[in-house]
């Protein structure tokens, strides 16, 4: 559909356009004009709101789990695991500053569990663990756990170990979000919905982006920030798409989980919404079904997740699970992000490899940066 006068005049030209309205996207445009106060900054979002992850992804304020950490370590070595958990608790605290959620302590916190297939890692390496991070987060990132299995409210016999991790916290997706959106729209950052970026366009003066409906907002700088869709603008990124599956049961007549829960390397992880459990993962069953960014279920993994609310979680409780959904992560052949210049005038912040939540407004802050020292 055609643009009229009145929806051409505020993106006639743009001093910096940000492609994508999630987590990344909203926090660099939010860094760019606190930067640039006169700046126009304008956020480009093709779905009625953000797709992906943002909107899709379990709520989980988390680090990584000490099982997921120590592969970490094995796989990429202490300065990097280091690197990589510094930047995740760093985004977090952007996070809840940004969206002007309360930092304190008084919320339920995560815990990683382990049955007899998936053994707690010795003692000698959970101190390991919190030797490397306790400068990140002045103290213990790993403690045992205080509170017995009943009281977190799990039912199975088969949960042998718990261990608790007192820095994170749920998180409400939905209020979050629209938060970052007020303080967008409120700094005066216009964020339009429903246009998709389809490509770019170079000259000296400025960039073009082409919309699929064919107009074209011209920019001075371009932010890219659509994770695991950035290679649809910028093919060269290494980059590779992994799906995630979630469920959401209907309320249970049962005793509410108190925190959010890991597993198996994080590769799974359940929480309480009232006396609803959301639980998700699996993706370790199917990695070459999941290796997709089209939106959709994936039975084996589903039917895994209802067995293990059933075996873990409501051992005897009838429950129905309301809905399911699935959401998009962007992962590459290291851990580490992406935060890069692409050329004079286009940029690239993504490649949360699952940790999108906890990365996104440090990786926003990054990229706001690169963006800033070209305008």
């Amino acid at each position: 559909m055609e643009l009229s006068f009145w929806e051409r005049q505020p993106i006639q030209k743009v001093d910096a356009a940000v492609v994508g309205a999630g987590i990344v996207g909203l926090s660099a445009a939010i860094a760019i004009k606190a930067g640039r106060p006169q700046a126009k900054v304008v956020v480009l979002e093709r779905g009625t709101i953000a797709r992906g992850a943002s909107w899709r992804n379990a709520g989980f304020g988390c680090f990584g789990s000490p099982s997921e950490l120590l592969s970490d370590l094995a796989q990429f070595g202490a300065d990097e695991t280091h690197r990589l958990v510094e930047r995740r608790f760093l985004g977090l605290q952007k996070l809840l500053k940004l969206a002007d959620v309360s930092t304190d302590k008084k919320h339920p916190i995560g815990y990683e569990i382990f049955d007899a297939a998936h053994p707690q890692p010795p003692l000698s390496s959970i101190a390991l663990l919190n030797d490397l991070l306790r400068d990140v987060f002045d103290g213990e990132a790993i403690v045992p756990s205080l509170k017995s299995i009943a009281e977190l409210g799990l039912n199975s016999a088969s949960i042998a170990n718990v261990l608790a991790l007192p820095f994170e916290r749920p998180l409400m997706m939905d209020q979050l979000m629209g938060r970052l959106l007020q303080k967008a729209t409120a700094m005066g950052i216009l964020v339009l919905n429903g246009l998709e970026v389809r490509s770019m366009h170079h000259d000296e003066a400025c960039i073009d982006l082409v919309m699929g409906n064919g107009e074209a907002i011209s920019a001075s700088q371009v932010a890219v920030a659509t994770n695991a869709y950035g290679k649809e603008l910028i093919p060269e990124l290494e980059i590779f798409p992994g799906r995630g599956q979630v469920l959401v049961t209907k309320p249970i007549d049962r005793q509410p989980l108190c925190g959010q829960f890991h597993f198996d390397e994080g590769f799974y992880y359940f929480r309480g919404l009232g006396s609803r459990i959301l639980i998700g993962g699996g993706r370790n069953l199917d990695f070459s079904g999941e290796g997709t960014a089209e939106f959709g279920v994936n039975q084996i993994i589903r039917e895994d997740l209802e067995s293990k609310l059933r075996c873990w979680l409501c051992p005897g409780v009838e429950f129905e699970v309301d809905y399911g959904w699935s959401g998009i992560m962007a992962f590459g052949p290291q851990r580490k992000p992406i935060v890069a210049r692409i050329n004079p005038r286009v940029c690239f912040g993504g490649r949360s490899g699952g940790m999108g939540v906890a990365l996104g407004a440090q990786i926003g802050e990054e990229l706001a940066g690169l963006i800033i020292e070209g305008l």
